[in-house]
């Protein structure tokens, strides 16, 4: 990580993120491509400066000392306008991630702003978000694939890295999510798996820099008995804000009660004891009818936890567990409600920053009963509270063109490293066809048609397959 100064012309460099000062002091990140992803506007001042100001906020101020952009953050409404941030104090400082985001802190070490300019499951670094799969084999042992993409955001063919021993794995007793654990830029990949003694493990396969995945580690064990698989749902983020992503795990008792569990990653990517946060009293949420996503809807460089939920009256409603600075989640606050939007079980939830202002949006891949399927964009607010929109429709498939939910497996990412996520997807087809697409996003956050990418006509088995995403 690199630290912000205040001086005129601050250039902070890390593997695929530059902030430069484009001029004139306009603050400026770049990937590798030299695509602008975030930027304060700020050009045509000469003797304009970037300074870290006593209330906290980072700004640009011109040679008359007048504040030409800022992170805007307020303590408390009674402090004028701005995004209220009850963790801000004075003497903060920014850093550029690793990972790419430039993150506001408090004195305490406390995230409180992100550009949000961090490329998911980019797996060889090169600014780009590509996708890997698990694959079980017929003769019983696994490997990892990694899809690697063009700069168009379509992908390329596989490779595999990481291949197993036979009977070393059961899919059956696993669940996996992607994050980059040890904060270097590059994605890896985390196991659940669950032993006939209902013991649990952590493992993290760190991914190597040509997009690969080393032997997975083990780092965490649970005592027999005390974490049982149907009950776990498990989730990846920077809960913490610390550039390193961590695991979550939504628990549902069989009491009936629900506790949301955080197990923050260390610097080699292995990951601590959990702790418990926010939970939920029986009778008051069935994860059944919950659909969760990831991402950082607050723009205060911590991932949250999104979750549709739909109710026995058919009415659904958006949640959002905003996180705190250790990493624990908050009270859940609701926003979006319908009562006519159709069916929650032909409803799939995404998370990624679909119009690129650096605040994670939701995206629902809904499965019409006339035999199209569509794109929907609940937009996170400008106001930062974690909240959404209503949704706004950015796509539906053509005439006589139908998806067969069974037959896809969705995961969002920056595929063509323009600062704004894509959908990316593979498709099993009837005929033993397996096809990679990629819808990319435009800048209101609808999406294009999709474009097909790497495909092959057999050799293998859609149902083999589980890509690796943020999220369960």
């Amino acid at each position: 990580m690199a630290r912000t100064g205040s001086h005129p012309a601050v250039r902070l460099k890390q593997d695929h993120r530059t902030l430069r000062n484009s001029g004139q002091l306009n603050l400026v990140i770049t990937s590798n491509a030299d695509n602008v992803l975030w930027q304060s506007k700020t050009g045509g001042n000469p003797g304009a400066k970037a300074v870290m100001q006593s209330d906290g906020n980072l700004a640009v101020i011109s040679s008359s000392d007048a504040r030409l952009w800022s992170t805007n953050l307020v303590k408390s409404s009674a402090d004028g306008p701005g995004i209220v941030t009850p963790e801000l104090t004075a003497h903060g400082y920014a850093l550029l991630q690793d990972r790419g985001n430039l993150v506001l802190y408090n004195a305490k070490g406390q995230s409180v702003w992100s550009s949000g300019t961090h490329t998911r499951h980019d797996y060889n670094n090169d600014g780009r978000s590509d996708i890997a799969n698990w694959y079980s084999f017929h003769d019983d042992h696994d490997g990892l694939h990694t899809f690697l993409t063009n700069s168009d955001g379509a992908f390329k063919d596989p490779f595999v890295s990481y291949e197993s021993p036979v009977n070393m794995w059961n899919i059956n007793t696993m669940k996996t999510v992607t994050g980059d654990f040890n904060g270097d830029g590059h994605g890896d990949m985390a196991v659940w798996y669950t032993y006939s003694d209902n013991s649990a493990k952590l493992f993290t396969a760190l991914g190597k820099p040509d997009g690969g995945f080393n032997t997975p580690v083990a780092s965490w064990k649970s005592a027999p008995n005390s974490w049982h698989l149907p009950f776990v749902t498990l989730e990846s983020g920077d809960f913490n804000g610390d550039g390193r992503d961590d695991i979550a795990v939504w628990y549902a008792y069989s009491a009936g009660h629900d506790t949301l569990f955080t197990f923050t990653a260390n610097i080699k990517g292995g990951f601590n004891a959990p702790f418990a946060s926010h939970t939920q009293q029986a009778g008051r949420w069935d994860v059944k009818e919950s659909k969760f996503a990831t991402g950082d809807f607050d723009g205060d460089g911590r991932d949250d936890l999104a979750a549709l939920y739909g109710y026995p009256d058919g009415s659904l409603k958006m949640h959002t567990f905003r996180t705190n600075p250790t990493g624990g989640f908050t009270s859940n606050v609701m926003s979006w409600t319908s009562t006519n939007w159709g069916s929650f079980d032909r409803s799939i939830v995404h998370a990624g920053d679909f119009n690129g202002d650096g605040i994670d949006d939701i995206a629902v891949w809904y499965d019409r009963a006339d035999g199209k399927d569509a794109l929907h964009t609940l937009t996170s607010l400008s106001n930062r509270d974690g909240t959404f929109s209503a949704p706004t429709q950015g796509w539906i498939s053509a005439e006589g063109v139908n998806w067969y939910n069974p037959h896809i497996q969705i995961v969002p990412g920056d595929y063509n490293g323009d600062g704004r996520d894509d959908i990316g997807a593979m498709y099993g087809y009837d005929n033993g066809t397996v096809r990679m697409f990629t819808w990319i996003s435009t800048a209101n956050g609808t999406f294009t048609p999709p474009t097909a990418g790497w495909s092959t006509p057999s050799g293998w088995t859609f149902s083999n397959v589980t890509l690796l995403r943020p999220y369960n």
